[in-house]
């Protein structure tokens, strides 16, 4: 079923992704007693479904979250605390852990599988010395630091992964050396995974979920750089130069990461049957009056955020005109205000 929260696209054709799933429109939602799997990008619909629904929040981007929610991490803890909260990867579960979040569950997901068929056939023959190395690029995610790097390796040939149907990405994929992701990695995101899986040699930076060895387990010290240092490019340029010499050897090293990759599907299928045996705990542990009472909380905490969020911007106003002796007292004031909101 395919169920939107705005009631606006309930005629518009499914995306074709999902014609294989044969999805319907569902104009009703959620009803009493159903459980409801949000992503982190709509937070916002969670008090209305709390107390009458088993609600899930699916962490599939904790960058997305903090740039888009409505619903503060504060209001969530407090406020919800019969949430799930489902982590896609271990950057989402590091932050669910961080922010003290309770009932957490892995939820991954796995690489689509034509990925895996495809990559069943390929003959390598890149280790080939002589041979051309393609570095393939993602445009969408950290253009503005590739694009120093393209820059630097006038000689290399860059391939620009964008426009491209699945099957061009695969061909694409399989016809390069390299693959570098300079983006955010806001979760265990798809390219880097779709890369790997096709024999090219991944190198990342190390923001987000790529600063972890369990969602790219791949050398920090061989594979990883961090982009945020003056001339990283440089540096990206010796390591590559030397890597073009002992593609086979690289490629080797990079063999736990596909084998992870190519288990996923059944990792995933694991953790699907977790997760409905611990909602059928869950369910029956509703108590609906609880619930209720902690909307009256919700709407006090969210006004209580307005106002330090507000006292923060007029602090924030006040530093661009006046001195810091004279903010001095009205930050210590607002960290008073902030401490008796924590109790």
């Amino acid at each position: 079923m395919l169920w939107d929260p705005e009631e606006s696209r309930s005629d518009a054709i499914p995306a074709k992704e999902y014609e294989s799933y044969g999805c319907t429109w569902d104009s009703e939602g959620p009803k009493p007693g159903d459980v409801v799997v949000f992503p982190e990008v709509m937070t916002e619909l969670i008090p209305k479904y709390y107390s009458k629904n088993l609600c899930v929040i699916w962490w599939l981007s904790v960058d997305n979250f903090i740039s888009t929610s409505q619903l503060p991490i504060e209001v969530i803890r407090e406020c919800y605390p019969d949430l799930i909260h489902c982590y896609q990867s271990e950057y989402a579960r590091n932050f669910i852990e961080m922010h003290e979040l309770g009932n957490q569950l892995a939820l991954s997901d796995y690489t689509n599988l034509d990925f895996i068929t495809f990559a069943s056939t390929l003959k390598r023959h890149e280790c080939d010395q002589s041979s051309k190395k393609i570095v393939a690029i993602n445009p969408a995610k950290g253009f503005e630091r590739t694009e120093i790097v393209i820059k630097k390796f006038p000689s290399k040939k860059f391939l620009r992964l964008e426009n491209m149907s699945r099957p061009e990405v695969m061909d694409a994929l399989a016809s390069s050396t390299y693959y570098l992701d300079l983006g955010t990695h806001p979760g265990k995101d798809r390219f880097p995974r779709e890369a790997a899986l096709l024999n090219c040699i991944v190198l990342t930076n190390t923001r987000g979920a790529s600063d972890n060895d369990i969602d790219i387990p791949i050398d920090v010290e061989r594979f990883k750089i961090d982009d945020s240092l003056d001339g990283f490019e440089l540096e990206l340029l010796s390591i590559v130069e030397a890597m073009d010499f002992n593609i086979c050897t690289n490629l080797e090293m990079q063999s736990t990461y596909r084998n992870k990759i190519t288990n996923e599907k059944k990792v995933f299928d694991e953790e699907v049957t977790k997760f409905i045996e611990s909602i059928e705990v869950e369910i029956s542990l509703v108590d609906v009056g609880i619930r209720n009472s902690l909307l009256d909380t919700h709407n006090f905490m969210m006004k209580v955020i307005q106002e330090r969020d507000s006292a923060l911007l007029q602090v924030a106003e006040m530093n661009k005109s006046m001195s810091w002796k004279v903010t001095q007292p009205i930050r210590f004031c607002l960290d008073l205000f902030k401490n008796l909101y924590k109790h």
